[in-house]
């Protein structure tokens, strides 16, 4: 992504990991040094929820914000706050699995209340989100099943299901700000 802090005019990526030195033993590291692109890499080795507060009272502005992190409700939503926070208008946010249901919420509270496009980069589409049976049939299983693995979960059959782990990404339109006390209509983080 390119990434600009104040002062600095450049382009530099500064992927949050909290464990690329430990538990991925600087592997990601050497690939990007092995490219010959360390120069423009800066990796920050700590938790999402420390480094993105930081990175915004800092003042760090981006024009490009993949969110790959732990995929719960409460860090897809946290993710994306700060990252809205930071992207500049016509900046992109991108989300992988975006068919994990946490992160399909974040998702959908980004296309009910903010102010982003979705775009094409290419990626097939997610016959899932057309396929009304499909759709049922997920929701069914989710019920009886809830947590435990599902037969969608396994690949040929959620292909067959039309549901995907494919990418989304979004253009934000402006800086929309909500008014302070503003509360969504008809959003509920239940189910």
């Amino acid at each position: 992504g390119r990434f600009c802090p104040p002062g600095e005019p450049g382009r530099s990526s500064y992927p949050i990991d909290p464990f690329q030195s430990s538990e991925w033993l600087g592997v990601g590291l050497a690939s990007v040094a092995r490219a010959g692109l360390a120069q423009f890499v800066q990796v920050i080795e700590e938790p999402d929820y420390h480094a993105l507060p930081r990175l915004l009272d800092e003042g760090l502005s981006v024009d490009l914000a993949y969110i790959d992190g732990r995929h719960s409700l409460e860090h897809a939503m946290l993710d994306f706050f700060y990252v809205d926070k930071m992207l500049r208008t016509g900046g992109i946010v991108g989300f992988n699995d975006s068919d994990w249901p946490p992160v399909l919420r974040a998702i959908q509270f980004l296309e009910r209340h903010r102010h982003y496009d979705r775009i094409d980069v290419g990626l097939p589409p997610l016959w899932g989100e057309r396929n009304k049976m499909a759709r049922l049939y997920t929701r069914v299983e989710h019920r009886m099943l809830g947590e435990r693995p599902r037969p969608s979960q396994l690949r040929p059959i959620g292909r067959i299901l039309g549901r995907r782990r494919d990418d989304r990404y979004y253009r934000k339109r402006d800086s929309y700000e909500p008014a302070e006390g503003w509360m969504p209509r008809g959003w509920s983080l239940g189910r």
